[in-house]
C-alpha cells in the first residue's frame, strides 16, 4: 500500500442515488486502506451521511444543492478554491454524474497543479449538444486527469466520440455491488414485505428501483401495464416502484385514469430497497437512457429475471441474461409491446423466471462483485498519489 495519503472525493450527486452508494463505498475502502478521507456534496441527512462521518470521513458541504442548481457546477470557481485551498488534498477523486458534473472544480484543480482524476457514472450525446460550449474546456482538463474512467465501454466510446477525451486515455471499471445482495433470498423477509401489500402467496410482484423521471420510461411501463389489462392478461401481476422524482404527480394522475390503483404501488424512495429484491420475481427497466444501472446488478444479483432497454451499458450488463428491450427512444411501439408479451409470459412461468434469473445471477457474480471494484479502483488511486504525500498540519 502507498503510504497514508490526504484524499478528497467531489460530488455533484446530492446524496441519494447509484452515484451515491458508489462513493460511500468507495471512501469507505479508501479508509480501510489507511488514507485520510474527506467528502464534498450536497449537505444532505443520510443513513450514508452518518454512516461515513461515524467512520470518520470529513465532510465538506456545498453551499447548494446540486439537483436543482447544476448550472453553479459549472461556473462557481469560488467554493472549491476555499474548500481545496482548506483541505489541500495529495488527490482530488471527482465522481460525476455527467460529463460536465464538478467542471468549475476541476478546473481549479487543473489550474492549481492538483492530481486528480475522473470517474463518469453517465454519458449521452444530448448532453454533449446541451453543453457544447463547455467541451473544449473539459477536453482540456481529461488531458490532464491522472485518469478518466467510464462505467461501461459504451460509456467510454462516448467520452471519445462526444466530450473531447483523448483517444489513448481512459478505462472501464465497471461498478459492483456488496455482497449483501448476493446473499440467498429471505423467504421470512419476502412474506412481510408482500403482506404489507395485502398481496396473495401466488401474486407475482413485478420491482422497478428508478427515479419517478422522464429518463427511467416508467410510461413506457405504464403503456404494456395498460395495455394488458386491456387484454385481459397477467391479472396476477402487481408492480412495485421504488423511487422519487418530478414525474410522480403525472404517474399518479395516470394510474388513477386508468383505473391501476389497485395494481401499481408507488412507495417512493425507500433505504430497505435490497429487502424488496426479495420480495419480487421479476425486474423491469424500460429506461431512455442510462450509464451502468446499480439496481439491474442487484436485480442479477439476486436472482431475478431482468427486463430491460438495450441503451447506454445495459446490453454489456445484461449480455444474454435477460430480455433486451428496443430503445423506447427509438421504437416505443416495439419496446412496450415487447415488455407487455415478457411481462405475461413470466406471469405464468416460474420455470423461466427461475432459468433467466439463474443466468443473471452468475453473470453478476462472475462480474458485478463489490470488492473487484473497489480494488481495482482504490488501486487505481494510489498508483496515482505522489510519491511523497504532501506533510499535512494536524
Amino acid at each position: 500500500m502507498s503510504s497514508s495519503a490526504r484524499i478528497l472525493l467531489w460530488t455533484d450527486d446530492p446524496g441519494r442515488g447509484g452515484v451515491a452508494q458508489y462513493n460511500d463505498a468507495l471512501v469507505h475502502a479508501l479508509l480501510a486502506a489507511g488514507h485520510e478521507v474527506h467528502l464534498v456534496q450536497t449537505q444532505t441527512d443520510t443513513p450514508l451521511v452518518a454512516r461515513q462521518a461515524a467512520a470518520g470521513i470529513q465532510h465538506h458541504w456545498l453551499g447548494y444543492d446540486t439537483s436543482a442548481e447544476f448550472g453553479r457546477g459549472l461556473t462557481d470557481l469560488d467554493t472549491p478554491a476555499q474548500i481545496l485551498g482548506q483541505v489541500s488534498p495529495d488527490l482530488v477523486v471527482f465522481s460525476d454524474g455527467c460529463p460536465l458534473s464538478n467542471l468549475a472544480a476541476r478546473e481549479h484543480a487543473r489550474t492549481s497543479g492538483l492530481p486528480y482524476f475522473c470517474v463518469v457514472g453517465f454519458a449521452a450525446p444530448y448532453l454533449a449538444r446541451q453543453f457544447a460550449q463547455g467541451i473544449p474546456l473539459l477536453a482540456r482538463q481529461y488531458a490532464a486527469a491522472g485518469e478518466v474512467v467510464a462505467v461501461s465501454r459504451h460509456n467510454l466510446d462516448l467520452l471519445h466520440r462526444n466530450f473531447g477525451l483523448p483517444h489513448g486515455l481512459g478505462r472501464v471499471i465497471h461498478y459492483g455491488r456488496p455482497d449483501t445482495f448476493f446473499a440467498p433470498r429471505r423467504d421470512d423477509v419476502r412474506t412481510a414485505l408482500r403482506a404489507q401489500l395485502g398481496l396473495a402467496p401466488d401474486t407475482v410482484l413485478a420491482l422497478t428501483t428508478a427515479r419517478l423521471t422522464k429518463i427511467k420510461g416508467y410510461l413506457h411501463l405504464l403503456s404494456a401495464v395498460a395495455s394488458l389489462r386491456a387484454a385481459g392478461r397477467a391479472r396476477n401481476v402487481h408492480y412495485v416502484w421504488l423511487g422519487e422524482g418530478d414525474q410522480r404527480p403525472q404517474l399518479e394522475t395516470e394510474i388513477r385514469h386508468l383505473g391501476l390503483e389497485k395494481r401499481i404501488s408507488l412507495l417512493g424512495h425507500r433505504w430497505d430497497t435490497a429487502d424488496w429484491y426479495d420480495a419480487a420475481d421479476c425486474y423491469l427497466l424500460p429506461t431512455e437512457n442510462e450509464g451502468m444501472p446499480l439496481a439491474i446488478m442487484e436485480a442479477m444479483a439476486k436472482g431475478l429475471p431482468i427486463a430491460a432497454s438495450a441503451v447506454s451499458g445495459i446490453p454489456e450488463e445484461l449480455a444474454n441474461t435477460g430480455v433486451l428491450l428496443p430503445d423506447p427512444t427509438q421504437r416505443p411501439t416495439d419496446a412496450v409491446r415487447l415488455l407487455a408479451q415478457t411481462i405475461d409470459r413470466w406471469s405464468t412461468s416460474p420455470a423461466d423466471r427461475h432459468r433467466l434469473g439463474r443466468a443473471a445471477h452468475d453473470r453478476a457474480t462472475q462480474c458485478f462483485r463489490e470488492a473487484r471494484m473497489l480494488q481495482e479502483t482504490v488501486q487505481l488511486i494510489e498508483n496515482l498519489l505522489p510519491h511523497t504525500p504532501a506533510a499535512h498540519a494536524a
